[in-house]
Parts: C-alpha cells; structure tokens; sequence
C-alpha cells in the first residue's frame, strides 16, 4: 500500500529511457532528464505517502528493506540502458547506484520540508547534478568488459 502511487510513477521512468528519442544526448543526461519527469509529477502537495507516512506501518526496518528491492530494479534499468550505449557494466553500475542514493536522498530531504518544500526538482538537481557531471567527464564508453 505504502508504495503504490510510487510504483505507477516510477514505472514511467523505465519508459522514458526505452522510448529514446534524443539519439543525439549523452545518456547520462537522458538518464537525468528521465528522472526529472518523473519527478515533475510530484509538486509541493503531492508528496508519496512513503515518503511522510512510513511511521504508521510501525517499523521503519520493514519499510526499508520494502524498498531495496524496488531501488535495486531502478538501478538495473539505469545500468541497463547505459551498457546499451557502449557503458561498461561496473561503471554504468556504479552510476545507477550513486544516482539511486542521490534520488533517495533528494525525495527524503524534499518530504522532511515540510509545506516549505515547493517541487521535488530543484533537490534533485542538487542532489544528482554533481553525479551527472563528475560521471559524465570521464563517461566515454570503456572497451573493458566487466
């Protein structure tokens, strides 16, 4: 319950990166710009119920490990995409999981903001724009297979 209007929402994120359209853009930044339109779903009043909520189910441990199976299957879609552009699989990996952890702590310090927070985006970008960019100057595909 406490994660279905996030399940739906970021089921369109693996669909923004499978319709790729922008041949021309780096993947990173298709990766960013995909995680931005799902968040643009999100305004100051519509904040996932897991995100605000989580204290009602009585224990956060069981919330927590709810949710690494649903980060592990986001991060498999980043890694996935980017091994598809000529990424080698540890550093697409690598950057799937940093992106996760940006995400994760992005939504967590917009939810805690309470009725000051706005919209999600501006704490996405400060939390994954460094990623983008410290991954992106070093981001040209590697012949190494992992």
């Amino acid at each position: 319950m406490f994660w279905v209007e996030l399940d739906e929402t970021v089921a369109r994120f693996g669909d923004a990166l499978a319709t790729d359209q922008a041949t021309d853009a780096h993947p990173l930044l298709r990766v960013r710009d995909a995680v931005l339109a799902v968040a643009a779903t999100f305004g100051p009043g519509r904040v996932p119920f897991a995100l605000t909520q989580h204290e009602l189910i009585g224990s956060a441990h069981e919330l927590q490990a709810s949710a690494l199976g649903r980060f592990t299957t986001q991060a498999r879609v980043i890694r996935d995409y980017l091994t598809g552009h000529g990424w080698d699989s540890l550093r697409a990996q690598a950057v799937a999981y940093a992106l996760i952890g940006a995400v994760v702590a992005a939504a967590q310090s917009w939810a805690a903001a309470g009725t000051t927070r706005g919209n999600l985006e501006p704490y996405l970008h400060t939390a994954i724009d460094p990623i983008i960019d410290g991954f992106g100057a070093a981001a040209a595909p590697s012949t190494r297979s992992t």
